[in-house]
């Protein structure tokens, strides 16, 4: 197997309530690269997601603490058309917002085999605490992403143990606005996976999420490379790609 690889990411914001928000997708996106957006939301509007700019994405967290903040994340198997593209987010509330895009590659290729999201946890505190991410994979190659929504444009601090990839904090930066965080970790031959917790800036309210992104089954790929340098290669049905620090 290959452990999955972020291959680009992109932010923004919106600073002041409105309806409409603006989604930054990665300047760069790759044909079956996997594309994830998470979401934060000033309070807990009804958040209607753009499925027509981009195609369709499906919806793996939606949930909201209480009245103070919402957290979102989608995700889907990209045409390569979408690199430096943005979406329409719509919502009945006038809230703030901040959001975070990624682009990851060498991963299994299908959101039914290949994605792991369980149920998001909400809390108060300044401690939020991803959820246990349990899954029917056993040991594999795996990239496990921890985020975090939380109320008040707070910062985060410091991030699960051992999540010491992409370290992430951003925020709408506007008064009485949302915060979102996230850090990521890869493993080999690793099994289900529980983050730990997130410490931000002050205590408020909180949603977390646990998003694990199963690598690449290289076996169908003849004499796989086994050096450090750049290769191209086909994975089976799939277009020329470029994978970087291979072994």
């Amino acid at each position: 197997m290959a452990l999955p690889v972020l291959n680009d990411t992109n932010t923004g914001s919106e600073s002041a309530n409105t309806l409409t928000h603006t989604v930054n997708l990665p300047t760069i996106v790759n044909p079956n690269e996997l594309l994830v957006v998470w979401m934060a939301f000033d309070g807990a509007p009804t958040v209607t997601w753009d499925n027509v700019t981009h195609g369709t994405w499906t919806s793996y967290i939606d949930t909201a603490s209480g009245t103070a903040c919402k957290l979102v994340v989608y995700a889907k198997v990209a045409s390569g058309m979408e690199g430096g593209g943005t979406l329409d987010v719509v919502t009945n509330d006038s809230e703030q917002s901040v959001h975070r895009s990624v682009a990851i590659g060498n991963w299994q290729g299908t959101l039914a085999g290949g994605v792991n999201c369980p149920s998001a946890t909400t809390g108060a505190g300044d401690s939020p605490n991803p959820p246990v991410a349990t899954d029917s994979w056993g040991s594999v190659d795996r990239k496990t992403i921890a985020i975090e929504g939380c109320d008040g444009s707070q910062t985060v601090s410091a991030y699960p143990t051992d999540y010491s990839l992409n370290q992430l904090s951003d925020n709408s930066a506007g008064a009485e606005g949302v915060g979102l965080g996230s850090a990521g970790r890869d493993q080999s031959s690793a099994g289900s996976q529980n983050p730990g917790t997130f410490t931000i800036s002050a205590s408020d309210d909180w949603v977390a999420a646990t998003f694990s992104i199963r690598g690449a089954d290289l076996s169908s790929v003849p004499n796989p490379p086994r050096f450090r340098d750049l290769d191209y290669f086909k994975l089976s049905g799939e277009s020329t790609r470029t994978f970087t620090n291979v072994e």
